[in-house]
């Protein structure tokens, strides 16, 4: 893969995640929901900011993004609140996950990831969605995951 082709790919997944992100925010659920998952993301943004200075691994912002869907997923089996917190906490992740690669942060990949094949179709198939928009955001997903896959080696090389 050409270091053009590369860049391509990455800003493709990249703004897609930011706009795949943003889209489902105005239907995400009530507004606490949503305010509550914006308090989270910003508290894990400035985590990330603090832990991906210098040679620090990547491994604790990726974690710290993507734990809290885990326990989002969870908490929306057991309450209906929980599924109102998911909806507009996955789509912030992937909103974050998008600028993180968009910046080529090493953090981004493995939360891309995760959201693509895991939180993202999770959160779709659990909104009250036509199948249309059902089937374009899954192709979205199979575009992104193709994407990632394909950028998984030059992404982790240095720069």
């Amino acid at each position: 893969m050409t270091p053009a082709q590369e860049r391509f790919t990455r800003r493709f997944v990249g703004l897609s995640l930011v706009l795949g992100g943003l889209v489902p925010l105005p239907e995400a659920g009530p507004l606490w929901s949503v305010l509550l998952a914006g308090v989270v993301a910003t508290v894990l943004a400035v985590f990330t900011a603090v832990e991906e200075g210098g040679a620090r691994s990547p491994m604790a912002p990726a974690a710290a993004w993507i734990v809290p869907v885990l326990l989002a997923m969870l908490w929306a089996h057991v309450d209906p609140a929980g599924h109102a917190f998911l909806s507009g906490f996955a789509a912030i992740v992937a909103f974050g996950a998008g600028i993180g690669l968009l910046r080529r942060q090493l953090w981004a990949w493995p939360v891309a990831f995760a959201s693509v094949i895991g939180f993202g179709p999770i959160a779709l198939l659990l909104a009250p969605v036509g199948t249309d928009v059902l089937a374009a955001g899954f192709a979205l997903f199979l575009a992104d995951l193709v994407g990632l896959l394909m950028i998984h080696r030059t992404y982790f090389e240095p720069r």
